[in-house]
């Protein structure tokens, strides 16, 4: 039997006696492929490398104090308190200081959290009210490629 993908399977059968050679010359035949069997499974990204999603087990293996600190599963952001507490964290994209959130957009459940009109700078974004235990999934977008997120979206 002879098959190989892409072409049709052929079948020979050949008799030999003892000691006896025979030669065979062989012409595949292309045929159809059917992929009806083939299924291909893998988690789709939302675009490229510039986003992901965090799911639900990713947020209940790693220990969080605040809603603040899971923001630190975010690859490439750097949180750091600044000059002392009271205040929202000190967020680093790439190492682009992005302040308080005047170059992150962040929100929940679809409601900006960056304050335009705060009196420490525009886009102040404190996630101190956000439970950490009752959040889901966290979906990230990095770079400023999504216009969608408006003058906050920059990292």
């Amino acid at each position: 039997m002879f098959s190989f993908i892409g072409y049709e399977t052929h079948e020979v059968v050949i008799n030999f006696k003892e000691g006896e050679e025979k030669e065979y010359n062989l012409a595949l035949i292309p045929g159809s492929i059917d992929l009806s069997s083939v299924t291909v499974k893998a988690r789709q990204p939302f675009s490229a490398a510039s986003s992901k999603a965090i799911r639900d087990f990713d947020l209940r293996i790693k220990p969080v104090r605040s809603a603040q600190d899971l923001l630190q599963l975010v690859p490439g952001l750097f949180l750091a308190q600044h000059a002392g507490g009271g205040k929202a964290e000190q967020i680093f994209m790439l190492g682009f200081d992005a302040d308080h959130g005047t170059d992150v957009g962040i929100s929940v459940d679809g409601l900006p959290v960056n304050m335009v009109t705060h009196g420490h700078g525009q886009g102040y974004a404190d996630l101190h009210f956000v439970i950490p235990e009752i959040i889901d999934v966290m979906t990230v977008y990095k770079g400023p490629y999504f216009s969608q997120y408006g003058n906050f979206g920059t990292a």
